[in-house]
């Protein structure tokens, strides 16, 4: 059984500074095979949503909720990638069968007196994905959360007509396409795994943390672009 990862709860209310801005925070390890664990910092306001590894000066992802876009910021060759909101018109070519099931685990501590809910995806009677949630935790958080994950679904469907069927994964298509919002359906994910070693376990969380304004902007001049995909010759 996995360890299960400590929640420190942290409520903060300071006094803004002029170019400060409320956000709520979350900070997840990110572990995964061959890789130091590392930091998964999200800053969400009403507006936006920042994904980091906790430094300013971090390449980063930033989610406008206004305009569903999301932009994936790199220093190093100074591009934003551009990813804009696209429905999925796309139906899998493969068989998915779905089973989310709710696992029974009395190792599992409570968390501000509420029993948190461990559930497990299977796909095609394969165990894909297993999360550990707790219901009516920040639900500003999971719904901006959810909102970036529809447009990332929509993103990855962008490939499936350029991928064979033989190497269309099950377990991704679920999650990554047709099933994106599995894991935040019974409220805040705080610990996530899945059967190929990655996890990720929420260390802590801010809520109305006074940020840097700053942090919300895409950088100037830097070279904006989108994904192409070539349509295979028939």
């Amino acid at each position: 059984m996995k360890r299960w990862s400590l929640l420190l709860l942290a409520l903060i209310s300071l006094p803004l500074q002029a170019s400060e801005i409320k956000a709520t925070t979350l900070y997840y390890r990110i572990s995964e095979p061959g890789v130091d664990p590392y930091l998964s910092r999200w800053l969400i306001t009403d507006q936006f949503v920042r994904i980091d590894e906790g430094d300013a000066a971090d390449n980063f992802i930033l989610f406008d909720r206004t305009k569903r876009t999301v932009y994936s910021v790199v220093h190093g060759d100074r591009t934003v990638l551009d990813i804009p909101y696209r429905a999925i018109d796309k139906k899998p070519a493969r068989e998915l069968k779905q089973e989310s099931r709710i696992v029974s685990d009395n190792k599992i501590p409570s968390i501000d007196g509420k029993k948190p809910l461990f559930r497990e995806l299977c796909v095609n009677n394969t165990l894909c994905y297993s999360t550990v949630s707790l219901e009516n935790l920040l639900p500003d958080a999971v719904k901006a959360m959810a909102e970036y994950r529809r447009v990332m679904a929509g993103e990855h469907a962008k490939t499936l007509d350029n991928t064979p069927v033989e190497m269309q994964q099950p377990c991704e298509l679920a999650l990554d396409i047709f099933n994106p919002l599995w894991s935040l359906e019974k409220g805040l994910p705080i610990q996530e795994w899945d059967t190929q070693g990655k996890t990720q376990a929420l260390l802590n969380y801010k809520v109305s943390e006074g940020v840097d304004s700053a942090l919300f902007k895409l950088p100037d001049e830097y070279r904006h672009y989108q994904t192409q995909i070539l349509k295979q010759s028939k």
